[in-house]
């Protein structure tokens, strides 16, 4: 879905309301979301494809069992130093 920049303001200030608990859905809302979500469960068929289609190569986090080179290790060192550290590049406070 393309949302205009408008469209889209309005969508970012309704999740910041909600977010501090400003905006709270009304109990019509929430029985109708719950209508709509009950019975919703995926088959054991579907669950055997997503659990195939995610083992062995294809699992998330591919590095498991596996190791960085001693070159890769430097090489993400050096581009997670300096200016590109989660600091920015500012001096640690002990």
């Amino acid at each position: 879905m393309v949302r205009t920049p408008e469209q889209r303001e309005a969508r970012r200030i309704w999740k910041e309301r909600r977010a501090r608990g400003e905006y709270k859905w009304s109990a019509e809302a929430r029985e109708k979301k719950s209508e709509a979500m009950s019975g919703k469960h995926p088959s054991d068929a579907t669950i055997a494809k997503i659990s195939k289609s995610l083992s062995g190569e294809n699992r998330p986090r591919g590095m498991l069992g596996k190791t960085h080179s001693d070159a890769t290790i430097a090489k993400m060192s050096e581009a997670h130093s300096g200016e590109n550290s989660s600091m920015g590049g500012k001096p640690t406070q002990m």
